[in-house]
């Protein structure tokens, strides 16, 4: 198939979706950002499932998609959010695609503080999707804030490590975007504090690998981690601490 005829199958492929009356302002924010794209973005069409697949070796794009009869095209916020991703980790880092780790990572670690690599990335992914598409992301941030507010109303007995992480990074986005506040106290005030001391319209190597030093200073503060760079690639590596810092004074926000 000609670039032209897969160019004309995505487009009606588009159509179904994304181009109707209502809608005809989404198709020309994808377009715009596809648009910054150095790297080629490739098409396979009648897959199984969508995927958007980030190639670092041959440097391009693939995204795969399903079958009309599946039913199984993804929502606009989730493909906004895959095609950010992919412009970041072309442009910035591949960390800010999805999180990678060394050989010695120890897979326990992995499982247990991927949530951090995940939501610092969501900070600045976060502020390139509000600014491409504010009312969706509007709409994403205040439902996200009343399910916070419902859940620290009931007062979490205790509150894990994903908790902590998710709901700094969503009452800092509220805070800073729809200037709506929560009083918390503690560990996650200081998160929250955390997200919004790090410029999120600044994505780069730095500021990411800053927030999550910082995230896990306050949240495990037995280890940390670093960009290693591993078979042609940077990696994250997780380690222990032989000395933890000490402990932020801990106050409300």
């Amino acid at each position: 198939m000609s670039t032209h005829d897969t160019q004309d199958v995505f487009s009606q492929a588009m159509n179904l979706q994304y181009l109707r009356p209502a809608s005809l302002d989404r198709a020309k924010v994808v377009d715009d950002l596809k648009a910054r794209f150095e790297w080629p973005v490739e098409y396979e069409f009648n897959q199984e499932f969508y995927e958007l697949f980030n190639d670092f070796g041959e440097k391009r794009h693939i995204i795969r998609w399903p079958r009309e009869i599946l039913h199984k095209d993804p929502k606009f916020e989730d493909y906004m959010r895959d095609l950010v991703c992919a412009l970041f980790a072309e442009q910035y880092h591949p960390q800010f695609a999805i999180p990678a780790f060394t050989r010695h990572t120890d897979p326990s670690h992995i499982e247990r503080f991927k949530p951090i690599f995940r939501y610092a990335a969501d900070w600045f992914i976060d502020a390139e999707l509000r600014r491409l598409c504010p009312p969706v992301m509007d709409d994403e941030i205040d439902n996200e804030f009343k399910h916070a507010w419902a859940v620290l109303r009931n007062r979490p007995p205790a509150a894990g490590l994903d908790f902590t992480v998710l709901t700094g990074l969503v009452l800092a986005e509220a805070l800073l975007y729809r200037n709506m506040r929560i009083e918390v106290t503690g560990v996650l005030s200081h998160v929250m504090g955390c997200y919004l001391r790090t410029p999120p319209d600044k994505p780069s190597r730095f500021t990411l690998q800053s927030l999550v030093k910082s995230l896990f200073a306050l949240v495990a503060p037995n280890f940390t981690a670093h960009l290693i760079r591993e078979r042609n690639y940077e990696h994250w590596e997780i380690s222990q601490l032989k000395v933890p810092p000490p402990k932020p004074e801990l106050g409300s926000l």
